[in-house]
């Protein structure tokens, strides 16, 4: 097993906050808005150490009334989902941070990433699949040969930068 809880990206502040992040083996997502309100989910199989394993994370606004629903994606199935009692936690101005919390700085990740992205809409549990299963380079807007459009940022991670090859929001 993995030790230890390692984010994976975060936003939000100290008390309105959503993270994704690996502990142990299995992967999860925490969200707190407020005092009062913690959501969280993890996923119910294991995550391999030493191999690459697709993972992604879908905010979709437009399931439940005056609620946000977030759905854990792992090899491209639907592995866990949560509803949360609040909604608008992505709304804020807030920074999005990769590797690590935003609001303590703390629990990095201690393993490897590849091809980051950022997309302005909730993809569709057959557009995970696709991006899951895909092969080769997946670096424009538009993701080659599998039409899902939307991607507004893109980190692909190649050669030990971060810099965004869409958008230019570059990490440091």
């Amino acid at each position: 097993a993995i030790g230890g809880n390692q984010v994976i990206f975060s936003r939000g502040r100290a008390s309105n906050r959503c993270y994704f992040f690996l502990e142990g083996n299995k992967l999860g997502l925490e969200s707190t808005y407020g005092a009062n309100s913690t959501s969280a989910v993890e996923s119910t199989g294991s995550i391999p150490a030493g191999a690459w394993t697709h993972a992604a994370v879908v905010l979709d606004t437009s399931q439940v009334a005056n609620a946000d629903k977030i759905k854990l994606y792992v090899g491209g199935s639907l592995v866990t989902s949560m509803t949360l009692s609040y909604q608008g936690i992505f709304s804020q101005d807030v920074d999005l941070k990769i590797g690590s919390t935003t609001f303590t700085g703390s629990e990095f990740f201690g393993g490897w990433m590849d091809e980051v992205i950022l997309f302005d809409q909730p993809l569709t549990s057959t557009q995970i699949n696709q991006l899951a299963t895909a092969t080769g380079s997946l670096k424009l807007t538009k993701v080659p040969s599998l039409d899902i459009p939307g991607a507004v940022a893109h980190w692909s991670m190649d050669g030990g930068t971060a810099n965004d090859l869409i958008a230019s929001l570059n990490g440091r």
